[in-house]
């Protein structure tokens, strides 16, 4: 009811704010379009290759860990000797880029090892092509925790333009990025691999390697040539109710 709720707040936000705040999404899958069949692989065009080996599972699914009939992209590693990988298409390139997306990490039997996100130059052919490296492991995102069988809206923003960045009342240097949950910081200013910094970033990947036993459920990913961050619970309302009584003061004020 929590989140529910959460999200009903920040959609009233973004409605009442909508003609001041456009956010500037460049690539985006919410696995529910009519091509995307349950129990197969994501058919967006964002995606260009993927690896399923052993018995691990990347598919399309539609349980209600995201609310009812809402479908998400199921990374499921339970098979100790095989790993899995999905990668984006390189659509994109922006030295300034923020990835969004919701997840769910369940609980699952034999838990070890982590899903790695890597963003950086979209091939992914060697390690020089990585920018951030980002761990999802047992609930926690990078060491910091954040909790399991939980649904939580994660905003990545990579400052990659030379100069330092400042927005929502935060600096992000050169090289660095922030990871934002729920619209609180809990990465501040991590510096990217040498071998990726100083490039513009084109491209994102998931993948588990062996002997990792580890799942994660995505929904609604996002990818921005801007900083993008949703806002918290109580700013969220505080804004959708600000921006509803100056809407409805207009309007009376218009009647004779």
């Amino acid at each position: 009811m929590i989140k529910i709720k959460y999200r009903c707040l920040i959609w009233t936000a973004a409605v009442v704010l909508s003609s001041s705040v456009q956010a500037s999404i460049i690539l985006s899958d919410n696995f529910d379009s009519d091509s995307d069949t349950v129990g197969a692989e994501p058919s967006g065009s964002i995606w260009t290759g993927n690896n399923n080996a052993g018995t691990t599972t990347l598919n399309v699914s539609n349980d209600t860990f995201f609310g009812e009939s809402n479908q998400y992209l199921a990374i499921i590693d339970n098979d100790a000797s095989s790993g899995l990988w999905i990668r984006s298409a390189e659509l994109f390139s922006s030295t300034l880029l923020t990835l969004s997306f919701d997840y769910y990490q369940p609980t699952v039997s034999g838990q070890a090892g982590d899903v790695s996100l890597g963003i950086g130059r979209g091939a992914f052919l060697s390690s020089s092509d990585l920018a951030h490296d980002i761990e999802f492991s047992a609930g926690k995102i990078e060491g910091q925790s954040v909790g399991l069988d939980g649904d939580y809206h994660v905003d990545i923003v990579m400052n990659n333009t030379g100069s330092v960045v400042n927005y929502k009342g935060v600096s992000l240097d050169h090289n660095h990025m922030d990871i934002w949950v729920d619209g609180s910081r809990i990465i501040a200013g991590q510096i990217a691999a040498a071998t990726g910094r100083d490039v513009a970033l084109t491209g994102f990947k998931f993948s588990t390697i062996n002997p990792n036993v580890e799942s994660l459920y995505l929904d609604n990913l996002e990818v921005r040539d801007e900083t993008y961050v949703v806002p918290e619970p109580v700013t969220a309302g505080l804004l959708g109710i600000g921006g509803l009584v100056a809407f409805f003061t207009r309007r009376f004020r218009r009647k004779p």
